[in-house]
């Protein structure tokens, strides 16, 4: 039986506008980037959602110059 794609496999992005080709090395730079702000996230927030007191949004830190 042939395994049923999830809805993110189906996903498909043009990055053309970022990135020149897939061995562009700013995506490297860029998913370092990303981990060092989830783990940032992580570490300021974890606990405080399941209890409630996450507080107001914030603006997204993460910005492309």
């Amino acid at each position: 039986m042939a395994r049923k794609a999830t809805s993110g496999e189906q996903v498909r992005w043009n990055l053309a506008d970022l990135y020149d080709d897939i061995d562009d090395s700013q995506i490297a730079v860029d998913m370092e980037d990303v981990r060092h702000e989830a783990q940032t996230f992580s570490r300021k927030n974890k606990g405080h959602i399941a209890n409630g007191t996450l507080g107001p949004p914030r603006s997204c830190p993460v910005s492309r110059s």
